[in-house]
C-alpha cells in the first residue's frame, strides 16, 4: 500500500504543478509551451475548439522558445470539463473568442 500511495502522491504533485488557469489568449500558448495543462474559460462551440487547436500549434513564428524535436507540433485540444470548476466571472468571455464562456475546460497537447 505504501508504494501505491507514494506513486499516487508523486503523480498528483506533478499534475498539480503543471495545471494552470489561463483567462486570456495571450497567456495560453506560452503556458502550453511549458508543457502545462491549461484550464481556461470556454464557450463550448466546436468551431472555437478547432480555432484553439490551429492557433496553438507549434509554428516557427520567431518566438524565442527552446525547441524539442520530439515534442508534438499539434495544437491543444479539449481534454475534459472538470467537476471542480473555478468560478466564472459575470460575463466571462471564452479564452479564444468573444462568446460568453459556459465553463472552464482543460486543454492540452497529446504527447
Amino acid at each position: 500500500m505504501d508504494i501505491q500511495k507514494s506513486l499516487f502522491e508523486a503523480a498528483k504533485a506533478k499534475f498539480d504543478t503543471h495545471r494552470v488557469i489561463v483567462n486570456e489568449w495571450k497567456d495560453f500558448v506560452p503556458e502550453l509551451n511549458k508543457k502545462n495543462l491549461i484550464l481556461a474559460p470556454w464557450c463550448g462551440v466546436m468551431e472555437c475548439e478547432e480555432d484553439i487547436k490551429d492557433s496553438s500549434a507549434k509554428k516557427d513564428d520567431g518566438e524565442e522558445l527552446e525547441v524539442d524535436d520530439k515534442s508534438p507540433s499539434m495544437g491543444a485540444k479539449s481534454l475534459c470539463i472538470p467537476f471542480e470548476q473555478p468560478t466564472l466571472a459575470p460575463g466571462q468571455k471564452c479564452v479564444r473568442c468573444d462568446k460568453e464562456a459556459i465553463n472552464y475546460t482543460m486543454f492540452g497537447r497529446s504527447y
